[in-house]
């Protein structure tokens, strides 16, 4: 079943006459990972803070759980939609992890033994009770996405949309915030949108959407899209390593059960294939 459904959505920036984003429909589905991809002014972003409310269609329409997107609703979308920003530390508004995955909670006036609660359980979930009093300042990078995944989990949104929240991340960092996203999307299935130019991390979602000068240019499972090849290329985008490997080992007459979309599934393709003397 659809959570967010777009029809005919089209986006134009104040005084500039080029439509950033152009005839857009598209469909989330509840507890998916959808990734958003596409180049540098493909239009992702926008379409991204659109699905938030933080910016409203110049035509077409929005519905989230049966919610349309108008000036009226801007509120009651956002209750329902979370975003995770790029950049981590222009997030965080409290002195600690603890009061930040709070602040959100007191702005709209949760009692205070909910509130408790609800902290609590954003911050288990995300695995960083051992940081309850830290000062954001002393948290890698990825700690601090976690903590902001918190305080959405603590608003409890039906949807979390990260736009481009790895970007900025060390290697290891951004393993912390897929997995937390992951773990997030199994457990408790919530419904995720990612918006991203790495093809390796869009590789991990249930499905994909490619933006390329602000239209929808192709979607499916990343399976689907890989097949696309040097079109992606074409359009600005760096295939991901396991398929550059993938189709290297092809071209030498290595055949694959499954499509290596991930580094953990090309693995477990190069252990399936037979050993030769």
């Amino acid at each position: 079943m659809a959570i967010i459904e777009v029809k005919g959505l089209h986006f134009r920036y104040p005084n500039q006459e080029e439509v950033t984003l152009k005839n857009i429909d598209l469909a989330i589905e509840q507890g998916q990972w959808t990734a958003i991809v596409g180049h540098n002014g493909s239009g992702k972003s926008t379409l991204a803070r659109i699905l938030n409310g933080l910016q409203l269609p110049t035509d077409g329409t929005v519905h989230v759980q049966g919610v349309e997107l108008s000036e009226e609703s801007i509120w009651d979308i956002r209750k329902l939609v979370g975003m995770v920003f790029q950049n981590p530390d222009n997030q965080f508004v409290g002195s600690t992890v603890e009061d930040d995955v709070a602040f959100g909670l007191e702005n709209i006036g949760i009692p205070r033994e909910e509130m408790v609660s609800r902290v609590a359980d954003g911050i288990q979930k995300v695995g960083m009770e051992s940081f309850l009093t830290q000062e954001p300042h002393q948290l890698s990078g990825g700690q601090k996405q976690r903590v902001a995944i918190a305080g959405l989990i603590a608003l409890r949104p039906s949807v979390i949309i990260l736009d481009e929240a790895t970007s900025m991340l060390d290697p290891l960092g951004r393993k912390e915030v897929i997995q937390t996203i992951e773990d997030l999307r199994r457990k408790e299935g919530v419904t995720v949108i990612s918006i991203t130019h790495d093809l390796e991390e869009a590789a991990r979602a249930d499905r994909i959407i490619v933006l390329n000068e602000g239209e929808v240019f192709a979607e499916g499972t990343p399976d689907e899209i890989f097949l696309l090849g040097e079109k992606l290329v074409e359009i600005g985008l760096d295939l991901p390593f396991p398929i550059l490997l993938a189709n290297k080992l092809k071209a030498l007459g290595v055949e694959f059960e499954h499509t290596p979309t991930n580094r953990e599934r090309l693995m477990d393709e190069l252990c399936k294939l037979p050993l030769k003397n």
